[in-house]
Parts: C-alpha cells; structure tokens; sequence
C-alpha cells in the first residue's frame, strides 16, 4: 500500500476545454504523457496551476479504455497532507454511510435497493446492491479495489446480518485489470423485494448485480396510472422481461394476464415468481427473441391493452448513438403494432447517450409510419436510489414515457 503524502498530477491547461475543477474524470488526451510512474488505483491530485484548489482522486495509468483518473472531489491545495491510506479510507467511510443514509430517509432500506451507485454517490467505480441475505458488491476500479476491506468492514458495520457477495465482471471494469474477488454464493436462489412484489433468480443467472432497481419508481408510476383509471385492462405484454418486475407490477394492479418475454432461459423463475406472488395462471413467459416475437404477433393479428418495451443498453458511447436512435425506431415500429387501439405503449431505456427527446422522437416517427395517434401521458427518470445531479449528467441514463394509443387506423 502507498504509504507517503499525495503525490501531484501537473496538468497543461491548454489541454482542458473546461476549468479542470469542472471535471468528474480525465482521459490520457487530457492528461497527456505521465512524466512519473503512478501506481495502477493510487490516490494523487491534478493540478492545472490555475487555483488553489485541486482534485482529488485515483489514477490507473494501465487501464485500457476510458479515463484513467477519477475523481473524488476538490480540495484545497494547503490541507492535503494526509498519507493516502489515512485519506482514503475516512472518505470511503463517510461518503457509504452518507449514501446509506440517503436511501434510508427515501425510505429505500425497508426492501432491495442499490445503497451505492459508483460517482453519483463520490465513489466511482463501487456499485452495491442490497437484497435479502446478501450485499453485492462490484468494485470497477483500482482506486477503490486498494480499499477493499475499509469497503467491506464499513458495509458489515451498517448491515451485521447480510453476508457481503462479490460479483466481478471484466468486462464492465473500465479496461482495468482488478483482482478477481468473486465470491460463492451458498443458496441457489437468491431473493430481492422490490414494491412489496418477491423476485428470485438462481445464483447461475444474475447479470450483473442480479436485479435491476433503477426503473422502480417508474414501475410505481405506471401502477399508480393505472389504478387512476376507469378501465380494466386485461392483456399485456413484458418485452425484455429478465424477472418480469414491469409485468408483475401491471399484475398486481388488476390487468388480467401478462406474457413475459426474453431470450434468457427464465422458465424455472418465472415459475417460482408467479407462484410467490400469487399470480399463478395469470402469466406466461416465452423465451424468444423480441423481435421475432414481435413479428409473429403482427402476422397473428395479437394484440396486447399494454406493451412494454425496456431493452438492454443499445450502445455505450456517443459516437454510437445514431445506431441506437435507429434500432429504438425499429423496436417502436414493431411494438406498436401490436398495441390495441386506446391502449398503453410504455418506452423504456437505459441508453445514455439517447437523450429523453431523442428516445421520445423514436416513438413519435415509429407512430407516424403506422398512423398512430399518441398521446404522452407519462414521464419518468431513474429512482432516487440512482441519484443523479441533472439532466446532463452522465449518470443520468433511464428515460421511461407512457403513450396511450388514441386513435389507431383499421383500415387496409
């Protein structure tokens, strides 16, 4: 472990577009060539010699793609003479405790939630989720894989009965080459709550953290719109269902029946969560491609009183985008053909390139080419147990607009 006072990143200024204290992460072209050789996660300052204020944060000189510093925040230049370690270690306390706290006055901590969400809670690269049982935890980056036990021994200090579960993924760790610290998951089944409604999933099936909280509150929504209205909806569809919280959510507010939809051999789940609810006979899932789902459907003649569509990311990165913008107006096109005429269409996303706007006017062209009249009639971004700081933020990536079908043509 690092065991002197900080060292110094000295930054050209002419290499930043933007006041370096603006910056949440720096890039090799925006740092240039390192004249000394950082440790792969160690904790130092960037100083463009502009302020007396500086970032902190931790550097990875080897990691393949992306940034290679993050940051932790700023400080003033004069205070910084701590060692790393004693540094590090009472910034990763403070800031899981505070982030804990956040969910607890949100009222989050009473089920499953995502008690740390990387940099929207100041620790980049540290995701956990909470569920029954266990903590699950991903740590992406170096800088916060060299404080791995000040992260465990923090977690068990506010969750003693939860058994911590890491879950490595190379291939979200941001091109750096962190230990594996994989953990074994001792049952088969690992449970979550999510809006009093029980979710299981076998250990051999998780993606990523295993459960996805980041549309609960617009699953919510869509509940609350539901029962608001004089109309009993009695066919639905769930399309990229995973564990099918959209579908089990319209379940639970009286729509009669639900397909569930996704590519992933989600039998035995589906199964055994219809059963834990009490929505046994009520739903069915097909494992099928969406797409060619939706094909068959539209040459069936099916139709569903609601559809919802939230795919898996499209792209990752800007420079991608148009692709995405061009796949969400096929998937719309399909998915809205197969919509009843005065039903719901619900668009979700997780795509966060794809502005709100962007992902909205996928919908309003896909309507136009089937001559379909929309109207909005909800609107939605991620849960507070994601926190983000604006609209243009890069953690700000989950869009969710419900469009009611208000006229429909018939005729061919």
């Amino acid at each position: 472990m690092w065991k002197y006072p900080l060292r110094t990143l000295n930054l050209d200024p002419r290499k930043l577009k933007k006041p370096l204290l603006a910056y949440d992460s720096l890039s090799e072209r925006e740092i240039g060539k390192l004249s000394t050789a950082f440790q792969p996660g160690e904790w130092i300052l960037a100083d463009d010699g502009k302020s007396q204020n500086v970032l902190l944060g931790f550097i990875n000189p080897f990691a393949t793609r992306g940034d290679i510093f993050r940051t932790m925040g700023t400080a003033v230049k004069s205070v910084i003479n701590k060692e790393e370690k004693d540094l590090a270690e009472a910034l990763i306390m403070e800031r899981i405790k505070a982030a804990i706290e956040t969910r607890n006055e949100f009222g989050y901590l009473k089920e499953s939630c995502r008690i740390v969400f990387g940099a929207s809670d100041l620790l980049p690269g540290l995701v956990v989720d909470k569920v029954e049982k266990y903590l699950l935890v991903q740590i992406n980056t170096m800088g916060m894989f060299r404080y791995v036990e000040c992260i465990e021994s923090t977690l068990k200090e506010s969750f003693p009965e939860l058994k911590i579960c890491h879950l490595q993924n190379k291939n979200i760790g941001h091109g750096e080459d962190i230990p594996d610290r994989s953990s074994e998951i001792e049952e088969e089944w690992i449970n979550a709550v999510e809006s009093e409604l029980k979710y299981s999933i076998s250990k051999n099936r998780l993606q990523k953290t295993g459960f996805y909280f980041d549309h609960r509150d617009n699953r919510n929504r869509l509940s609350s719109l539901i029962e608001s209205q004089h109309k009993k909806y009695k066919s639905s569809v769930d399309l990229f269902s995973y564990l099918g919280a959209w579908g089990m959510s319209l379940l639970k507010v009286g729509v009669e029946k639900c397909t569930f939809v996704d590519q992933a051999e989600l039998g035995q789940e589906f199964e055994r969560n219809l059963a834990g609810n009490d929505f046994k006979g009520r739903g069915e899932f097909i494992r099928s491609d969406v797409f060619g789902f939706l094909d068959n459907c539209k040459k069936e003649e099916r139709k569903f009183d609601i559809v919802v569509s939230d795919p898996p990311a499209f792209v990752k990165n800007q420079k991608d985008k148009k692709k995405a913008i061009v796949g969400y107006e096929k998937l719309h096109t399909k998915a809205l053909s197969c919509v009843s005429n005065g039903g719901l269409f619900v668009a979700a996303s997780c795509t966060q390139p794809v502005s709100v706007e962007e992902f909205d006017q996928t919908v309003v062209r896909s309507a136009s080419k089937l001559n379909i009249k929309l109207e909005m009639i909800d609107i939605g971004i991620q849960s507070k147990d994601h926190p983000t700081e604006s609209l243009s933020a890069k953690s700000n990536y989950i869009k969710y607009i419900t469009y009611k079908i208000t006229y429909k043509s018939e005729i061919k």
